[in-house]
């Protein structure tokens, strides 16, 4: 993945925006000037109506470069929801992360704004209908429409959250956002490698999660004992398309890892298990990429009842468990590993789409 910058709109990315969604439309579609010419119209009515309060433009740079970019526009509301608009990545990006490092950035800024997300695309984009489906979109219509000479499946996607309480408007801006973006580094793979298991990968993992959880939550060496054991066993049970173990690696040195356990998969349902990265890699988009690959793993296994065990506090993986989808449908006080914690299980049924 690239190193990204995140800015607001800039002189000329109005512009880019609409030859890049023209190019890709017309070669995807065949589409005639129609498309361009509507983007053009709508575009330009969104800016000059631009509030950062209710609407986000944001756009990725690579070295200075225009990347990708992605709107949150609020100005007419569907049931509370705000509407995602004009996602592009250009051709040079695409399948490097800025696509998905965008959309999560939107959907963080409709979750601090509204109830709810919709957008509207076309039957035949696969990758990025696959992208909204693993963030929790689902289809809610499709329909025949006519754009210039050519009649295409128009589909509506829309994402509803759930959340104890709403935030004020005014504590999401668009230019808080991308002012914090603006400090993430979006480089996480020109030094990590991707692997399954290695030897001495038990201990690794073991490790990474007793440094973690008895710095910052006490836990004790119970917790250690019982992270290898599980993972020893899983080990000795895996059954490759069924079971999965994804590790980063810094040189020889294991930065990240999550396994899918599918052991229990007809029963209780796929486990995603003893997801970890490592301090000095947090926050800078590793996690979701392995998560991600658990996930594409498991639809491609055509494993869709999956869960997973966590407990209360763990605010940054949670976010990637909703943004994937999950939700929170079990919750219990126990004592556990030391401490007092509040558990919680999170589940999520993957589209069969």
């Amino acid at each position: 993945m690239p190193n990204i910058q995140y800015t607001g709109r800039a002189p000329g990315d109005v512009a880019k925006i609409i030859q890049l969604v023209g190019l890709a439309f017309h070669h995807a579609f065949a589409f005639d000037h129609t498309f361009e010419a509507i983007t053009a119209k709508e575009l330009g009515e969104f800016v000059e109506e631009f509030d950062d309060r209710r609407d986000l433009f944001l756009v990725a740079r690579v070295g200075g470069e225009f990347a990708g970019s992605i709107i949150v526009d609020g100005r007419r509301t569907i049931e509370d929801g705000a509407m995602i608009r004009w996602f592009n990545v250009a051709l040079d990006f695409r399948g490097s992360g800025v696509g998905s490092s965008l959309f999560d950035a939107a959907l963080d800024f409709s979750r601090g704004n509204y109830e709810c997300a919709y957008l509207w695309t076309f039957a035949g984009l696969d990758v990025a209908s696959s992208l909204y489906e693993r963030r929790g979109f689902v289809v809610i219509d499709e329909r025949m429409v006519d754009i210039g000479d050519r009649a295409v499946q128009e589909v509506i996607y829309r994402l509803t959250w759930q959340r104890p309480q709403r935030q004020a408007k005014s504590e999401c801006k668009a230019v808080e956002l991308i002012d914090s973006l603006k400090h993430m580094s979006g480089d996480i793979a020109s030094d990590i490698t991707m692997t399954g298991y290695f030897p001495g990968v038990i201990g690794e993992v073991a490790h990474l999660h007793a440094l973690y959880y008895s710095k910052n939550w006490g836990l004790d060496v119970s917790f250690e004992v019982e992270v290898a054991r599980e993972l020893a066993e899983f080990v000795e049970d895996y059954l490759p398309g069924r079971d999965a173990l994804f590790c980063a690696r810094d040189g020889k040195r294991l930065v990240g890892a999550i396994a899918v356990d599918g052991r229990l998969r007809e029963t209780e349902g796929t486990r995603l298990r003893w997801f970890i990265v490592s301090e000095e890699r947090q926050g800078r988009g590793l996690g979701r990429r392995l998560f991600e690959k658990a996930l594409a793993f498991c639809a491609g296994a055509g494993q869709r009842n999956l869960f997973l065990w966590t407990f209360e506090g763990l605010d940054a993986a949670r976010t990637i468990y909703e943004n994937a989808g999950f939700r929170l449908s079990e919750e219990k006080e126990i004592f556990l590993w030391g401490k007092t914690l509040t558990r919680q299980k999170f589940t999520l049924t993957l589209s069969n789409r």
